[in-house]
C-alpha cells in the first residue's frame, strides 16, 4: 500500500506594506527606464535593443541611475535538467530542547558543515540552509551529464559522516529528485545567491522528510539515471502531500566500484561500425610499443562520438595478445583533488578499488612491492600518501610539496616502468578533459622514459580548444560523427534491416547527427516509453517523427558542452537556436549586443568546437547546428521570457537583413512574430515596399493566421 504524508500546518507571514513599497518603486524605475522609438515614438524599456513595435534599433540608454533596475531585483534565470537535493538532521528539536543558543549551534554545526563539504566535494551548489540541513542542486549553474551520480555520492557521504560525528542521537537523511527546474542567479544587496524553482524541487523535498533516518531516498527519475552506480531497495511507493497518485520510491543501500564505461557497457552493447581506420591506426602504435618504442596517443572527439568504445574494442584485442592493462578515469568532481587520477592508476596497477578498506589496500601494496626490483627511497611513502594510506615518515610530513613531488614523480616511474620493461602494457586514463592538474603533470613526465619502454599511454577526451597535449609527442586520432553508411549499419543492428524501417531511420540519423552513442540512447528511450513498439525488424513508431524528444541523459551531455562556453559564445550560440534558418552572421549580429570583432571570434570558436557548420558561402556565409538535438537542448534552457525576447530581436533582425528574401523566409518570419507577439513588425521602412508588396501578403496573411492561433 502507498505510504500518504502526513499533513503539516504551515506558518505564513505577510509583509505587506513592504510588498507596495517594493512594487511602487519597482513600477517607478521601469517607468523612468522607458525610451521612445526614434522611428515610430513606441515607449521601449530601457534594455530593449529593439523598437517592440516596429523593430527599429534603438540608441543606447542613459547610464543615469534612474534608468538601471536595482541590483537587489536583477536575476538571471535558465530552465536545467539538475538534481535537486534536500539533507537534514533527524529530530533536531529533540537534540538542542532545553540548550542555551550558542550550545544548540555548536551541537548542530559539524553536522551542517559536513553537509556542505559533501556538497562542495561532488561539485554541487548550495541553495541555502534551513538551521537543521540543506538544499543543494547538482547540474547548476554549470550544467554537469554526471549531476545524478554526484547528488546521491554527496548524500552518502553525509549520511556516513553525520552518523560517525560524536553526538550518537544524531542521524542524517537525505531526498533527491532529478528533473527540470528554472535556476536563477538573484543579484542580492548581500551578494549573488542561486535559486531554483519548479515541482522537482517540491517533490525532492517531500522524498527528504519521508526518508528513514540514516537513508537516502530516490525518485524514479533519479534512479533511472544512477543505476549502474548503486545498490538500491524498492521501497513501497509514496503518496507525497498535494499528490494524487503513488510515486516509486527507491532507497540507496551500497555504492558500487564502477567506471561510466562499465555503467554503459551494463546497458548492452550496438554494433561497432565505421572505426576501423582508427581501430587499424592504434594496432599500428601497439606494434611499435611492442619493438620497445613507447608511445602516447588520445582519442578525441565530440561527447558521445565512442571514444571509449573505441579503446576499449582495441585493448580487448590487447588482452588476448597478452598485454598487462591499467585503467584509471578522471572524474568532473575530482579535478580539485591532487593525484586523484594517480590514485585510480596505482589502485588499477594492485587490483584494487576505491571502495576496498585501507587495511586491504595497504595488504595488497605490500605484496606487490615484495616481488620485483627494490624500490627507490621513499618511494614506498609516496605510494601510501598517494592512496591516503597512514604514513608515518617525519621527512614527509614535514617536506615541501615539491619535494612530495618529485618521489610521486619517481614512485610511478618505477611501478610502470618495472612492468613496461619487461612486457607491453597499455595505460589508458580516461575523460582526460577532467584530470587534476597534479596527476597529468606526473603522467607527462613519463614522456622521457618511454624510449626503451613497451608502453602505450592512451587518453580519451572531449573535443576541446585549444586541443589538450598528453605529452609533447602525442599521436591524436580526431573522431567525428558516422556517416551515412556506418550510421545506417548501426541503426540496422538496433532496429533491423527491413526496409519499412528506413524513414524512421533517416529522421534517427537527422535528429542525432550520427553520433552514436546519441542514437543508442534515444532508440532505447523510445521503447523504454513505448514510443517505438515491436520486435526487431518489425518495429513501429506510435508518435509523431518530430516528437522523438531528447533522452535526459543526451540533454545532460550537451548541456554540459554548452555550458563550458564562454558568456559571448554561449549568448551566440542562444540567438542562433532562436534564428533556427538561415543562421547567418549578418542576423547574429543584427541581434548581438557585443562587437563585429567580438562576434566573429565567437562564431569561430563555435564552429571550432562543432557547434555550427557552415553549409553555404553565398551571399552569405550560412551555418546549421550539426543535429537536431542540440539546437533543441539550447533552445530548451531558455526561459519564457528569454524566448520571446530573442524571438522578437529575430524577428527585427530579419526584416532588415533579409528583406529582399522576405518570400522565401515566411515560415521562419511568421514563426517569429507568433513566439515574439510582435504582429506589427512587417512594415518595411523604405520605399521599396511596393515592390515586394506579394512577398509580404504572404507573410502577413501567415502571421495572421499565427495571431488568432495565439488568442
Amino acid at each position: 500500500m502507498p505510504i500518504r504524508e502526513g499533513q503539516a500546518k504551515k506558518s505564513h507571514k505577510t509583509r505587506g506594506a513592504t510588498i507596495v513599497e517594493d512594487v511602487i518603486l519597482a513600477l517607478t524605475d521601469i517607468s523612468m527606464a522607458l525610451r521612445e522609438c526614434p522611428q515610430c515614438a513606441q515607449p521601449n524599456l530601457a534594455e530593449s535593443n529593439f523598437c517592440g513595435s516596429c523593430g527599429a534599433p534603438l540608441a543606447s540608454g542613459s547610464n543615469h541611475p534612474s534608468h538601471r533596475i536595482r541590483a537587489s531585483e536583477a536575476e538571471v534565470a535558465e530552465r536545467k535538467l539538475v538534481s535537486i537535493f534536500f539533507a537534514d538532521i533527524v529530530d533536531s528539536t529533540a537534540i538542542i530542547e532545553g540548550l542555551d543558543p550558542e550550545d544548540a549551534l555548536d551541537q548542530l554545526r559539524p553536522a551542517i558543515q559536513a553537509m556542505r563539504s559533501a556538497v562542495k566535494r561532488y561539485g554541487g551548489t548550495l541553495c541555502r540552509e534551513q538551521g537543521d540541513g540543506i538544499m543543494a542542486f547538482f547540474g547548476a549553474p554549470r550544467a554537469d551529464d554526471h549531476h545524478a551520480v554526484n547528488a546521491c555520492l554527496a548524500a552518502l557521504e553525509i549520511v556516513r559522516a553525520v552518523d560517525h560525528l560524536t553526538h550518537r542521537r544524531m542521524k542524517a537523511r537525505a531526498g533527491i529528485h532529478s528533473g527540470e527546474v528554472v535556476v536563477r542567479l538573484i543579484e542580492g544587496e548581500l551578494g549573488p545567491s542561486y535559486d531554483a524553482s519548479g515541482a522537482a524541487v517540491y517533490l525532492a523535498n517531500r522524498l527528504e522528510s519521508m526518508a528513514l533516518p540514516g537513508t537516502v531516498l530516490v525518485s524514479a527519475a533519479t534512479l533511472t539515471l544512477v543505476a549502474p552506480y548503486f545498490d538500491v531497495v524498492s521501497e513501497a511507493p509514496v503518496i507525497p502531500k498535494g499528490f494524487t497518485q503513488p510515486i516509486p520510491v527507491f532507497s540507496i543501500s551500497g555504492q558500487r566500484s564502477i567506471s561510466r564505461w562499465m555503467a554503459r557497457r551494463g546497458k548492452g552493447f550496438s554494433l561497432f561500425v565505421g572505426r576501423q581506420g582508427e581501430l587499424q591506426c592504434l594496432h599500428q602504435l601497439a606494434r611499435e610499443v611492442e619493438r620497445g618504442n613507447g608511445h602516447i596517443a588520445l582519442i578525441s572527439g565530440t561527447a558521445g562520438s565512442g571514444k571509449s568504445r573505441l579503446a576499449h574494442e582495441f585493448m580487448a584485442g590487447l588482452a588476448k595478445e597478452g598485454w598487462s592493462i591499467i585503467e584509471a578515469e578522471a572524474q568532473p568532481a575530482g579535478q580539485a583533488t591532487p593525484y586523484g587520477v594517480l590514485k585510480r592508476i596505482v589502485l588499477s596497477w594492485l587490483g584494487c578499488s576505491e571502495l576496498d578498506h585501507p587495511a586491504t589496500v595497504s595488504s595488497a601494496l605490500e605484496q606487490r612491492l615484495s616481488i620485483g626490483d627494490s624500490c627507490p627511497p621513499l618511494a614506498v611513502t609516496a605510494l601510501r600518501s598517494i592512496l591516503d594510506l597512514p604514513v608515518d615518515e617525519i621527512v614527509w610530513s614535514e617536506a615541501e610539496l615539491g619535494f612530495r613531488r618529485r618521489h610521486v614523480i619517481n614512485a610511478i616511474k618505477f611501478t610502470i616502468g618495472s612492468m613496461a620493461k619487461v612486457s607491453p602494457l597499455i595505460l589508458l586514463v580516461e575523460d582526460f578533459h577532467w584530470i587534476d592538474a597534479e596527476s597529468v603533470y606526473v603522467i607527462e613526465q613519463l614522456e622521457e622514459d618511454l624510449p626503451g619502454l613497451h608502453l602505450l599511454v592512451l587518453g580519451t577526451a572531449r573535443s576541446v580548444s585549444p586541443p589538450l597535449n598528453i605529452g609533447r609527442k602525442q599521436t591524436r586520432i580526431e573522431l567525428s560523427a558516422l556517416d551515412e553508411v556506418a550510421g545506417g549499419e548501426l541503426l540496422d543492428g538496433l532496429l533491423g534491416a527491413e526496409t519499412g524501417l528506413s524513414k524512421l531511420k533517416k529522421r534517427l540519423l537527422s535528429h542525432t547527427g550520427g553520433i552514436p552513442v546519441f542514437i543508442e540512447e534515444v532508440v532505447r528511450r523510445l521503447t523504454d516509453t513505448g514510443a517505438l513498439v515491436g520486435e526487431h525488424g518489425a518495429y513501429t513508431l506510435t508518435i509523431e517523427p518530430e516528437d522523438i524528444g531528447i533522452p535526459p541523459s543526451v540533454q545532460g551531455i550537451i548541456a554540459t558542452r554548452v555550458d563550458a562556453l564562454a558568456a559571448p559564445a554561449k549568448r551566440v550560440l542562444q540567438s542562433a537556436a532562436v534564428i533556427g534558418q538561415p543562421i547567418t552572421v549578418g542576423l547574429l549580429m543584427a541581434m548581438s549586443e557585443i562587437s563585429a570583432d567580438q562576434l566573429k571570434d565567437a562564431v569561430r570558436h563555435l564552429e571550432d568546437a562543432g557547434f555550427l557548420s557552415p553549409i553555404r558561402m553565398a551571399p552569405d556565409i550560412e551555418f546549421a547546428f550539426p543535429h537536431e538535438l542540440t539546437r533543441e537542448v539550447i533552445y530548451s534552457a531558455l526561459v519564457r521570457d528569454q524566448r520571446k525576447a530573442l524571438h522578437g530581436k529575430a524577428l527585427s533582425a530579419c526584416m532588415q537583413v533579409l528583406s529582399d528574401r522576405v518570400g522565401e523566409f515566411a515560415g521562419p518570419l511568421s514563426h517569429h512574430a507568433y513566439e515574439s507577439h510582435n504582429w506589427e513588425c512587417f512594415a518595411l521602412p523604405d520605399r521599396r515596399q511596393q515592390e515586394r508588396s506579394s512577398d509580404l501578403r504572404s507573410v502577413r496573411l501567415l502571421c495572421s493566421f499565427s495571431e488568432r492561433l495565439n488568442r
